[in-house]
């Protein structure tokens, strides 16, 4: 089989890290928002 040449796949860590951050962001900002929302879901489909 042999070695991989260059490690790890994690060719850009620090861009993959910024992302995380942002994903994380937005994912504070939204996550209010969409509890009520979850919250209503069965109502709002007709399942409840």
């Amino acid at each position: 089989m042999g070695t991989p040449a260059t490690g790890p796949t994690q060719v850009y860590p620090s861009a993959s890290r910024n992302t995380a951050a942002r994903a994380e962001r937005l994912l504070a900002e939204f996550e209010p928002e969409h509890r009520p929302l979850e919250a209503e879901l069965p109502r709002i489909l007709g399942v409840g």
